[in-house]
């Protein structure tokens, strides 16, 4: 994610002034520096060249639960710690400051160009295929995690069709079911009932590890096949165990 820069905006909506931020900073009594804005609304504009990614807590351990596009515009209603809660179309979350336009600028930018010509932000709550009701098995899970295969992996994403890494495409796929797993692949394998490779069935997770640390988690697809969410370049595919680094698998069901 880079910033475009507000020569790109100007150019964009045709703005030929320059101004300064209207943001002003207050100290707390905890020792953070709290930033306020001095608008009502407040707008901000998003300084990217791609996607500001919108989550569902401030930090970057937030879920990304939107996205907004370069020049996408939200309401801000507070700035906290370099976080920005906003409101942006339907998606209501936190997005880095540091990829806004706010205050004065801001500001300038939606009286120049009027605040209907900006794009909103993109929600990532996916209409999901529907899962099957009643006792689950692996081979459901397994099914039902083929549905998303092509899709993109994205680095700290959950959304089975925008785009999960690891560890979120694994929990995703399980949440659908009703089971609740925790965020990473090392985390994930501490859950459930452990189970040595090879006794392995549909629908077990199996963890890869480096000899130091789990690394990467995928779900066990028989016949020593398996469905994850591999890389940016691959994205989310089937392909088999990789058994030089599979360490153990963990069964959920």
């Amino acid at each position: 994610m880079r910033r475009i820069g507000y020569a790109g905006i100007l150019g964009a909506f045709g703005l030929g002034i320059l101004l300064t931020f209207g943001n002003s900073q207050t100290a707390r009594a905890d020792g953070f520096t709290q930033e306020t804005t001095d608008t009502a609304p407040s707008y901000g504009i998003a300084d990217v060249d791609t996607s500001l990614n919108v989550r569902s807590e401030p930090g970057m351990e937030g879920e990304i639960i939107g996205e907004m596009a370069p020049t996408a515009i939200c309401e801000i209603s507070s700035i906290q710690d370099g976080w920005a809660q906003i409101v942006s179309g339907e998606v209501e979350g936190y997005v880095s400051v540091s990829y806004l336009y706010t205050g004065e600028q801001a500001e300038a930018m939606v009286e120049e160009a009027g605040e209907e010509n900006f794009p909103t932000a993109q929600s990532n709550q996916e209409e999901l295929p529907a899962v099957v009701q009643g006792d689950v098995t692996g081979e459901q899970v397994v099914e039902y995690a083929r549905n998303f295969l092509g899709n993109p992996y994205v680095w700290g994403g959950t959304s089975l069709t925008n785009g999960a890494d690891c560890s979120g495409f694994t929990q995703s796929i399980y949440k659908s079911f009703g089971i609740q797993l925790p965020r990473t692949a090392a985390e994930q394998a501490n859950v459930g009932t452990r189970v040595e490779l090879d006794a392995l069935q549909p629908g077990d997770l199996v963890f890869y590890s480096d000899g130091s640390s789990i690394y990467h988690v995928v779900i066990y697809a028989g016949n020593g096949q398996v469905v994850h969410a591999s890389s940016s370049d691959t994205g989310i595919k089937e392909s088999e165990l990789y058994t030089d680094r599979a360490v153990w698998g963990v069964r959920l069901l």
